[in-house]
């Protein structure tokens, strides 16, 4: 079923908004896929990685404890 009113923009701008994340939790996501997504590469690999991601070294480790113990206790529920 496609819904076809034409909402007014107010409402649209409004709706749009309730999307978007703050700056750190992009910086969250970010450095998570970092961890996630690339753990067994070397520091100089995933700094290379951080850069062209737009993601500083420096918040990505603020975000490793994070995300290892996230992982960690991902992988004790199997």
């Amino acid at each position: 079923m496609t819904d076809k009113r034409d909402y007014p923009e107010e409402l649209t701008d409004k709706m749009h908004s309730e999307f978007t994340i703050s700056e750190e939790d992009r910086i969250q996501l970010k450095a998570g896929t970092i961890w996630r997504d690339f753990p067994d590469e070397t520091e100089e690999v995933k700094r290379e990685l951080c850069k062209d991601m737009g993601l500083s070294w420096e918040d990505c480790l603020r975000w490793k404890d994070y995300w290892m113990q996230l992982i960690s206790s991902s992988k004790e529920g199997k």
